[in-house]
C-alpha cells in the first residue's frame, strides 16, 4: 500500500482529492445534461399549449420565428371562418419565438387544424406573389433588354432567399 498523507484534521488528502474529482465529474455531468436539455428545448420548433377545459383554444409557440411570420399568419388565420380569434405576440425581443393564440368557433374545429390550414394558405399566397414577381420581372426584362445582364442575378438571389425561408 502506498503511504497516505493526512491533513491537519486527520483526513486523508488522497480521499479529499478523489472526492473533489468525483464532485467535479458530477458537476460536469449536470452541466452537460443541462446543456442537452436546453438543446432539446431549442430543437422543438413548434409547441402546443392547450387551454385547460377548452377544445377550441390553444397557444402555439413557434421557435426560430419572429413577428414577420406571426403577423402574416395571424392575418391569414383571421380570414378563416372557422377561427374566431387569432393573436400573435413576441414574449421578448431577444427571444426568437412567437406565441400564436388561436380560438376556433366550435369544439368540433381543432386549433391545430386551423394552424396547418393557415400555414398552407400563407405558403400559397407567397408562391402566388413570387409568380407575380417573376412575371412582372420577365416582362420588364423583355421591354428593357439592356437590364437583363445585371438584373438576372438579382432575380435569382431574391427568389432563392425568399423561397429558402419556407424550407
Amino acid at each position: 500500500k502506498p503511504a497516505m498523507s493526512t491533513t491537519e484534521e486527520g483526513v486523508s488528502a488522497d480521499i479529499l482529492e478523489s472526492e473533489m474529482a468525483a464532485a467535479k465529474a458530477a458537476s460536469s455531468a449536470e452541466e452537460t445534461a443541462g446543456a442537452a436539455s436546453l438543446e432539446d428545448e431549442a430543437t422543438k420548433e413548434l409547441e402546443a399549449i392547450p387551454v385547460q377545459g377548452s377544445n377550441r383554444e390553444c397557444t402555439f409557440i413557434l421557435r426560430n420565428e419572429d413577428h414577420t411570420l406571426g403577423n402574416a399568419l395571424r392575418c391569414t388565420l383571421m380570414r378563416n371562418p372557422r377561427v374566431s380569434f387569432a393573436g400573435c405576440s413576441v414574449p421578448h425581443p431577444l427571444t426568437k419565438e412567437i406565441h400564436l393564440r388561436i380560438v376556433t368557433v366550435s369544439d368540433d374545429v381543432a386549433p391545430a387544424d386551423c394552424l396547418a390550414e393557415g400555414l398552407r394558405d400563407l405558403y400559397a399566397s407567397a408562391e402566388s406573389l413570387l409568380h407575380q414577381f417573376d412575371s412582372a420581372y420577365d416582362e420588364f426584362v423583355a421591354s428593357n433588354e439592356s437590364a437583363a445582364g445585371d438584373g438576372a442575378d438579382v432575380k435569382i438571389n431574391i427568389k432563392q432567399e425568399f423561397m429558402g425561408s419556407f424550407n
